[in-house]
């Protein structure tokens, strides 16, 4: 699929659904933990993806991105909607099947 002439909102979408696809690929093989640091540095528009990807993955995934306190001032909404389904759903059934596998890029 080319980009070329697409709108920005498109592309946002097909991204968005592409991080989706592989996050919910992952947690539905292997139980997994994505970190990402220091969001407190991310754009809003990460900030978006990250909200999004922790609400509507499937499978065993936890998301954990620790930031500084002052994220939480400017964007308080952020994971919340996705912090019950991350307990209720994600840990307890990572920790009921088997161990946690480790996905690295770098």
């Amino acid at each position: 699929m080319s980009f070329a002439h697409a709108d920005p909102r498109e592309v946002r979408d097909e991204l968005h659904a592409a991080w989706r696809s592989f996050f919910t690929a992952l947690g539905q093989s292997v139980p997994i933990i994505v970190v990402i640091e220091d969001i407190h540095w991310a754009d809003p528009v990460l900030l978006d993806l990250l909200d999004e990807l922790a609400e509507h993955v499937e499978g065993s995934v936890v998301f954990l991105c620790p930031a500084r306190p002052d994220l939480t001032a400017k964007r308080p909404e952020l994971g919340r909607r996705a912090t019950e389904h991350v307990v209720d759903r994600a840990w307890i059934r990572c920790r009921a099947t088997r161990p946690i596998g480790w996905y690295g890029c770098c």
